[in-house]
């Protein structure tokens, strides 16, 4: 996922964004608090990449929860 996000995100996302990171309820804290505000400001003119990349997110979380998806 984080090569995605660096794909979609014109400047990328740094490692440091993910450094805190030990377990499932604190990335998803991290993503509402810092990297989704964070890549909607810089998606804020390009809603077509906004829709992919937060798709992305949606679907490596069902993955880390475990769910099955048909994609």
């Amino acid at each position: 996922w984080f090569e995605a996000a660096q794909r979609l995100l014109p400047i990328g996302l740094g490692h440091v964004f993910f450094k805190d990171v030990t377990d499932l309820d604190k990335l998803k804290l991290i993503w509402k608090y810092r990297i989704r505000p964070t890549a909607m400001a810089i998606l804020e003119l390009n809603p077509d990449r906004t829709d992919d990349f937060l798709r992305s997110y949606d679907a490596l979380i069902l993955r880390l929860e475990g769910v099955e998806t048909s994609e």
